[in-house]
């Protein structure tokens, strides 16, 4: 009989649960004789470490079963209700979490020394595991990965980390009290009512970064060591690079009227020769709470990036209710939380915890099989209402794209932008080199006499010299501008005059532009043709004597993100002559990026080049991914499951900690792979870049997850657990069903806390350390290491200026999250538990997160990139249907479950909704926004949004800034992010400002 308070070798909580469940259940009765052995015994027989099933609902009533040679009862390691006979050295070859043999109750019973192989009592250790060896008396077993570790290995490496760690710390804070005040000037929120104060504030530091008055001005020798003063300009530059407000507003004016109003202030309350310093510091940072919508700080790429957040957060939220009402409103929560399998996770890892014996619900096996009833219905429940909330996730998605669609038509219409002033005419010969030629061609077509042009040229041939006499011009406007001292530019005797281009490189600039001679210049193909005002590429379109331009209609084919920009039809063919004599087509096509967007470098590459690179670049990747795998994965998978298959559990400590964090630094590094082989690919444009990297980095981090989670669920590698997600559900005893379900539970645990904290949370906490702070530190502290030293160079302004730079904003790795979180969350739908419920509330709870967090690295961290197109929010978009798909495939598997279908049902549906999205969001949203598409004729002009944006078709163009310093045209002065006060500076500036 069994007498509830009585018995004591069993559970007291599992007695006062049984006999609660006795009167509650009216259909599940209490035995009144406990009957109870070995289920399905073929011969009679046991043997030893013969796996057996009983339905017995405590281990002490398997006493006697085993046979004399073998009397230790083992449970499975995870198996609730399968035991195995064992002599006392055998118990943890049956279970390694069990290896005490307890000779008073007969049962193998955990011990608490991790990684022993026999234990003499429950915390000591007669014998460890092989590549264990016994500590401190046998009451630890250290685990190592060959013999040799055994002789030292693993202090030496814990000493070389720690000492790694303090001399880290020891170089942060020595180079922080180094930084505060003289060295890194605070920078100051904007505030429109506080703009003489924070005039007043940034002349001020403006003055204490620059030279001591007593090196003298620029004309006099400075003597003293300049690498300081180059480190210092470098962390300067490296606050200019972020993201700044360039149009400070007021109460009554805004835009270039303030801007204008407050540079004239400027110039009336400073002495002539401190007013070109002061314009270093009129970049202010934008207010943390800004309205991205607003202001025109990077891009519509921006606002966009920041809007998934909300429909993020909101899209948890329905499947958090949706899958908890579906968990919750079915038998299965209740008899889990009966049979106590709702806490499987500590029931199979502490079996032997009192009140939490895995081997008590097998009493279960002499009762009707209510588990697999329940998980009936519970498929049921999920076939349905996962159907449901695929279909509000549908709706909800297609308002999002919606939503973003506005937001980008919306911003396009605020904010003008350059991409609106220009057309593409390409088709031109690599001949076609003489732009006043060309000028003079395009005025004659158009009949329009103010139009400008910017060639293409195709300089791949010498890129590094191109880049070598840019970096000269600029730095020898730096100087002019007044940012720092010449000595910092050309050493202790450098000058203004000693800057700049020689006569010798301008006249090896000047004879690129012949085309008798081998190795000419070349045209890449096509030529921005700019207009002064909106207005007249609209009246083109609307007078038909005259050279008409129409654009044409997209029809029924959508335009998706990787299609070519939109052609112009002109109603007269437009033909370009050769000297030859020889007709050339051109092909007038729209421009949707702003100039600081085209990859200069790269025109001129023709399409089966750029697909061979895009080959190669998919190899490179492909590659990665590979050493990745041989390198870390591997690796860390063979340490886990050997660790698994001698100690029984998964390793912890240190060690999985530095491993994992080595994980996340390799994920890292691979990214900025990513970044250096999308910029080689010859894309012409940036957002193309951006598409490749959003796709790579996706790709990686979705696989390292999926390795994340076999290595944790499914560690064993012998006992199949996969048949458990397979086979119909409620089919076969109760033990079946039981083993099912406490399978799925465990598993779905261990997926939950892959994913909380690690994946949503721990990365994206370390990536600041590990792409802002431990590189800021590192390149300061081993510039004034290397640069101290006597047979090394001083460091210059410009060098220290690149080296200091911060990571680039770059949104095609920041919208990875949007897409693989949630798609790493959705594997939670494919198992029988309530942790799919619970997993969606922390995607919620991650998108909250996010929301402060990206905000902050965006507009504080980052280095400043333009995101003037909605390309890669529409390539997420489309993204977007891989997890939002997975919820009716969830669907499908639990209907194939229960009637048995095949499961091929699954992917079907999958690549089906799949379809219906992309469908939906291709031919009735079309995402994709052309600034051209959003406004109107403007009444602003080019010279007043270039005046506004510091940028325009000729200073972002490497050659043409360089052919100007070289002939007879007036100098054009480059642009480069963090350095805007260059334009500001320029008389031309200055002159269209007072326009």
């Amino acid at each position: 009989k069994v007498q509830c308070g009585h018995h004591r070798p069993m559970s007291r909580v599992w007695l006062l649960g049984w006999c609660l469940l006795a009167s509650a259940e009216s259909n599940i009765e209490a035995p009144s004789d406990l009957d109870c052995g070995v289920v399905g015994l073929q011969n009679g027989t046991l043997g030893c470490h013969q796996e057996a099933t009983t339905d017995c609902p405590g281990i002490p009533l398997l006493r006697g079963v085993c046979p004399s040679e073998c009397p230790f009862v083992v449970p499975h390691s995870y198996l609730s209700c399968v035991f195995q006979c064992a002599t006392a050295s055998t118990c943890s070859i049956a279970n390694p979490n069990l290896a005490f043999p307890n000779n008073a109750t007969q049962l193998c019973e955990p011990c608490q020394v991790v990684g022993c192989k026999r234990c003499a009592s429950k915390d000591t250790c007669a014998e460890c595991f092989d590549n264990f060896w016994p500590e401190f008396g046998g009451r630890v077993c250290v685990y190592v990965w060959d013999d040799r570790a055994q002789h030292g290995m693993n202090a030496a490496f814990a000493f070389s980390l720690l000492l790694i760690l303090i001399l880290l710390a020891g170089v942060y804070l020595i180079d922080r009290c180094n930084c505060w005040g003289r060295c890194l000037p605070q920078e100051i929120e904007s505030s429109p009512d506080a703009l003489d104060d924070e005039e007043d504030a940034l002349v001020r530091a403006q003055k204490e970064s620059s030279l001591p008055n007593e090196l003298g001005g620029q004309g006099e020798l400075l003597t003293c060591d300049i690498t300081p003063l180059s480190i210092n300009q470098g962390k300067l530059h490296r606050l200019r690079c972020k993201v700044k407000n360039p149009e400070p507003q007021s109460k009554h004016r805004e835009g270039m009227q303030h801007s204008q109003s407050l540079l004239g202030h400027m110039e009336r309350q400073l002495p002539a020769e401190n007013r070109a310093s002061t314009l270093l510091g009129r970049f202010k940072n934008v207010p943390f709470s800004v309205n991205l919508h607003k202001k025109f700080l990077v891009g519509v790429g921006l606002p966009l990036f920041h809007q998934w957040h909300l429909f993020l957060f909101l899209y948890s939220l329905v499947m958090c209710a949706g899958t908890a009402w579906i968990y919750f409103g079915s038998d299965l929560s209740g008899q889990l939380s009966r049979t106590g399998l709702d806490h499987a996770s500590h029931l199979l890892m502490e079996e032997f915890e009192v009140g939490k014996s895995a081997m008590t619900l097998c009493g279960l096996n002499s009762q009707e099989n209510h588990l697999g009833l329940a998980a009936q219905d519970f498929g049921r429940r999920a076939t349905l209402g996962y159907s449901l909330l695929w279909l509000v996730g549908m709706v909800l998605s297609l308002w999002h794209a919606l939503r973003q669609k506005r937001a980008a038509h919306n911003f396009h219409q605020r904010h003008p932008s350059l991409a609106e002033f220009a057309l593409s005419l390409e088709g031109f010969p690599a001949s076609a080199t003489d732009e006043d030629e060309i000028l003079k061609f395009v005025r004659q077509s158009f009949g329009i006499q103010d139009l400008q042009i910017s060639v293409c040229y195709d300089y791949r041939d010498r890129r590094a010299r191109v880049s070598e006499l840019w970096e000269k011009i600029l730095v020898r406007e730096d100087v002019a501008a007044g940012a720092y001292h010449p000595s910092l530019a050309a050493g202790p005797y450098g000058n203004l005059r000693s800057l700049g281009l020689s006569d010798d490189e301008k006249q090896e600039v000047r004879q690129w532009l012949d085309t008798s001679r081998p190795g000419a210049l070349r045209n890449a193909g096509s030529v921005f043709v700019i207009f002064s005002h909106t207005y007249e590429l609209h009246s083109a379109e609307q007078l038909p004597e005259r050279f008409a331009l129409h654009r044409l209609p997209r029809g029924k084919t959508p335009l998706l993100p990787h299609s070519l920009t939109p052609e112009f039809l002109p109603s007269l063919p437009l033909e370009w002559v050769d000297e030859g004599g020889r007709r050339h087509h051109l092909t007038v096509r729209d421009v949707a990026c702003e100039p600081p967007e085209v990859a200069w470098e790269h025109l001129g590459l023709d399409v089966a080049s750029i697909s061979a690179r895009a080959a190669l670049a998919g190899l490179a990747v492909v590659v990665s991914f590979c050493v990745i795998a041989a390198v870390v994965f591997l690796p860390l998978a063979t340490y886990s499951i050997s660790y698994v298959s001698q100690a029984g559990s998964l390793p912890t400590g240190v060690m999985m900690s530095v491993m994992g964090i080595l994980v996340m630094t390799v994920n890292w590094m691979i990214g900025l792979l990513h970044i250096f082989v999308s910029s080689k690919v010859g894309f012409a444009r940036r957002d193309r870049e951006g598409l490749l990297i959003f796709k790579a980095f996706s790709t990686l981090c979705f696989v390292s997850f999926l390795f994340n989670v076999a290595i944790t669920i499914f560690p064993e590698s012998s006992a199949h657990p996969l048949r458990f997600l397979l086979h119909p559900l409620g089919e076969g005893r109760p033990v079946t069903s039981m083993q099912d379900i406490s399978f799925q539970v465990r598993a779905s645990v261990h997926l939950f806390h892959v994913l909380v904290p690690g994946s949503l949370f721990i990365g994206y906490l370390l990536f600041p350390l590990q792409g802002f702070v431990w590189p800021a530190v590192s390149t300061i502290s081993f510039l004034r290491f290397w640069h101290s030293r006597s047979f090394t160079s001083d460091l210059k302004a410009r060098e220290a200026e690149k080296a200091m730079e911060p990571l680039g904003m770059s949104l095609g790795h920041d919208y990875m999250g949007f897409v693989v979180q949630p798609l790493s969350c959705s594997l939670t739908l494919f198992f029988a538990s309530g942790v799919a419920w619970q997993t969606f509330a922390f995607l919620a709870a991650w998108s909250a997160f996010m929301m402060p967090f990206t905000r902050y690295m965006h507009l504080r961290a980052m280095r400043r990139s333009y995101f003037s197109t909605n390309r890669i929010d529409m390539d997420a978009l489309f993204a977007w249907g891989f997890p939002h798909s997975q919820v009716l495939a969830a669907s499908a598997f639990w209907a194939a479950r229960i009637y048995n279908w095949t499961l091929l049902v699954v992917p079907a549906t999958w690549l089906g909704a799949l379809a219906v999205y992309h469908v939906l969001l291709a031919f009735i949203v079309q995402p994709l926004v052309l600034p051209k598409d959003s406004c109107e004729s403007r009444e602003v002009s080019y010279d007043e949004v270039r005046t506004r944006r510091f940028y325009d078709w000729h200073n972002c163009n490497p050659m043409k800034v360089l052919l100007s310093h070289c002939t007879s045209q007036k100098a054009i002065r480059p642009f480069e992010i963090g350095k805007e006060y260059l334009q500001e500076n320029c008389p031309k500036w200055k002159e269209r400002a007072d326009k």
